[in-house]
């Protein structure tokens, strides 16, 4: 019972449960506006694909023709007819129908994929504005702490008005310092709501994105196997290569059958009616043309592939090198714990005020760069793993 008062508690405090960026994510791949656009020219796009590949609508003609001259009656003539491809045609629209709808879905994959990324970003830029104006609400109570201090040291002639107004114009500057912070993480906030589709979110406790990359090898055969813009590059020769196919079928002859009945006073002529058409002309160099694009959608799809593996490797060595440096960084800001010692030293009167300031200061600056690093890792770990979103 204890556990579900905690429970109720917590989500009236917070407004419900803190997200992680996943959860994040998949609000924003259900409420965003553009990817709803996106799904919507997707699906219009494939009907569009499934349109036109069956013949041609049947023709009927009816003519009555009244006699001329000294001539009395007239004549009905009628018909009706259909014309179609050869059936290979057929079969070959209906290929290239079902790649260009695959397409459509990767390029609708690759679009979410770039929100998504988007989205995510911003969820990082919002934890490390967030863990900034953590650091500064405890450096502002620690200047508070000292002013207050200072202030009272001035009572019994212990401390100076320099020391005291080095004090305060610290303090003005953390303060500044959290406004302009405060600013920012509601830009960001705003930006998230907007990839939502202006909905807000828990945004609450949100934490670094955790992820595993086993070997740049494995990252390289992910990346290709995955990659939607690779996977359309593909899908671009696949359909280039079926359109050659299609282009060759559409060489063999087209049929006309049909039925057609003239009537004349005294006479009925009616029966079967069939024609044939040979593309001499019409289709001149179309399976050249589509063998030159099928040629350039495969040096392109080799060019993208290059690319894309140039790129991983690119980005896979900066991350490591930003973990590396990361890491090293970290790890020297734990065994230094300045903030502590300069604190004692201050306390037992080794350092004046001022010193431990301007000690203070710098010490703040390493752990400022300490969290951009870290802010900056995953942001690279965000753009070497966009595949995955």
């Amino acid at each position: 019972m204890k556990n579900y008062i905690i429970i109720i508690l917590l989500m009236i405090s917070g407004g419900g449960f803190a997200q992680s960026i996943n959860d994040v994510l998949e609000s924003v791949a259900t409420n965003n506006t553009i990817l709803k656009a996106e799904q919507q020219e997707m699906d219009a796009t494939i009907l569009d694909n499934k349109t036109g590949l069956t013949p041609s609508n049947p023709q009927v003609n009816y003519g009555r023709m009244p006699a001329g001259g000294s001539k009395s009656g007239h004549k009905t003539v009628w018909g009706v007819s259909q014309s179609f491809s050869f059936p290979t045609t057929y079969f070959r629209k209906v290929q290239v129908a079902e790649l260009l709808n695959q397409k459509a879905e990767v390029q609708n994959s690759a679009a979410r994929q770039e929100i998504l990324l988007e989205a995510k970003k911003s969820c990082i830029e919002l934890i490390y504005l967030n863990k900034m104006k953590d650091q500064l609400e405890i450096r502002t109570a620690a200047i508070e702490k000292l002013a207050e201090s200072l202030k009272k040291r001035m009572q019994t002639g212990d401390a100076s008005v320099i020391e005291m107004n080095k004090a305060k114009i610290e303090l003005i500057k953390f303060q500044n310092q959290k406004n302009h912070l405060e600013t920012s993480i509601q830009n960001v906030e705003e930006r998230l709501a907007f990839f939502n589709g202006g909905q807000p979110l828990n945004l609450k406790h949100l934490n670094y994105p955790v992820a595993i990359i086993e070997s740049k090898d494995q990252l390289l055969q992910e990346a290709v196997a995955k990659d939607p813009v690779f996977a359309a590059a593909m899908l671009n020769k696949d359909i280039a290569s079926a359109q050659v196919k299609l282009d060759k079928s559409q060489w063999l002859p087209d049929f006309t059958v049909g039925y057609e009945s003239e009537e004349t006073p005294g006479d009925k002529f009616a029966g079967a009616r069939v024609g044939l058409s040979i593309p001499l002309w019409e289709k001149k160099n179309t399976v050249k043309r589509s063998r030159a694009r099928l040629q350039a959608v495969s040096t392109r799809l080799e060019a993208y592939k290059q690319e894309l593996t140039s790129n991983t490797v690119q980005n896979f060595n900066k991350f490591s090198t930003q973990k590396h440096n990361l890491d090293n960084y970290q790890q020297t800001m734990n065994q230094v714990r300045n903030a502590e010692l300069l604190a004692k030293a201050l306390r037992l009167g080794h350092i004046s005020t001022i010193e431990y300031i301007h000690e203070m200061s710098w010490y703040y600056d390493a752990e400022d760069n300490a969290m951009l690093l870290e802010k900056e890792y995953y942001l690279s770990q965000a753009e070497l793993l966009k595949f995955r979103l």
